[in-house]
């Protein structure tokens, strides 16, 4: 599959901001774990769902760092992303929390 290149959510200095506030709040686990994760979420598009099959071809960072790990990994990572309330997960489908994000730079 080729890349799709949808919005990253990066593209907003405010809510970058807040999701690096987010990870700075969560108990720490290895600094990788919470950097792929943190530049998960970061990669990820504002606007458009997709489904866990199709992450990898959303960014191509996103299909480099995760082209070496399961996908039982990238499940977890965007499970822990909803828990966060990043991502909002409805039948199968993942979404970014920009609502919760904006709310937060505020």
């Amino acid at each position: 599959r080729g890349v799709l290149l949808l919005e990253p959510i990066r593209c907003t200095g405010a809510i970058r901001s807040a999701v690096f506030k987010r990870f700075a709040e969560q108990p720490h686990l290895k600094r990788s774990v919470l950097k792929r994760r943190r530049d998960l979420v970061l990669a990820l598009p504002t606007r458009e769902s997709f489904r866990l099959g199709d992450a990898t071809a959303l960014d191509p960072w996103i299909a480099r760092a995760y082209r070496s790990l399961s996908e039982r990994t990238l499940r977890r990572d965007l499970e822990v992303l909803a828990e966060m309330g990043l991502l909002a997960e409805e039948d199968g489908e993942y979404r970014a929390n920009t609502a919760v994000l904006r709310s937060s730079t505020a």
